[in-house]
Parts: structure tokens; C-alpha cells; sequence
């Protein structure tokens, strides 16, 4: 990569981002659950382990991943139950089953 003048970043970004042929072969199992997801999370692992080295980057990246777990949870809908209502807030009552109150 140093004779080529690429950064690591520009040459995995280039690889996840390029359309060709040659590129998309190598990653159709990135996403695949039984044959490459183990590897993909490793490979986020990785990046987070790095990251996590200084205490900027610990605070980056946990701001990162919480606004992209706020995201997913403010898409998410409750369930649509058409014959009952179930509140969000669980009643004191209903809450001594699973702690004493």
C-alpha cells in the first residue's frame, strides 16, 4: 500500500464500497449467518479494539454506536394487538410477580 500511496482506511473503504466484479465476490458472505457473520463482527471487533485505545475514541465510538441503537429502537413498533391493550409502563401490581415491592 505504501508504493501504491494508499491508506489502510481509503483501501478498506474502497474494498467495501467498490461494485466490480473482483471485490463483490470476495465479500458475498460478509452478511451470510452460517458462513461469514462470525468473521464480519470480528472484523468490527477489531476496529472497536482500536478505537478503544484512547479515551477519545472509547467516547466516539460509544457515541456512535448509541445513536445507531437509538435509531434501530425508534423504528421499531410495539406489538399490534387488536384485542387487548398492553401498556408500556407495567403496573405496580403486575411488576410484584417479578420483584418484590
Amino acid at each position: 500500500m505504501d508504493k501504491l500511496s494508499i491508506l489502510q482506511k481509503d483501501f478498506v473503504i474502497g474494498f467495501l464500497k467498490d461494485d466490480s466484479t473482483d471485490f463483490a465476490i470476495h465479500r458475498r458472505y460478509w452478511a451470510a449467518k452460517d458462513k461469514g457473520w462470525k468473521s464480519t463482527v470480528d472484523i468490527i471487533h477489531a476496529i472497536r479494539d482500536v478505537v478503544n485505545k484512547k479515551e477519545v475514541g472509547k467516547e466516539l465510538w460509544m457515541d456512535l454506536i448509541l445513536s445507531k441503537a437509538s435509531i434501530i429502537v425508534s423504528r421499531q413498533k410495539p406489538p399490534n394487538h387488536s384485542e387487548h391493550f398492553y401498556s408500556t409502563v407495567p403496573r405496580q401490581k403486575d411488576l410484584a410477580q417479578f420483584v418484590e415491592v
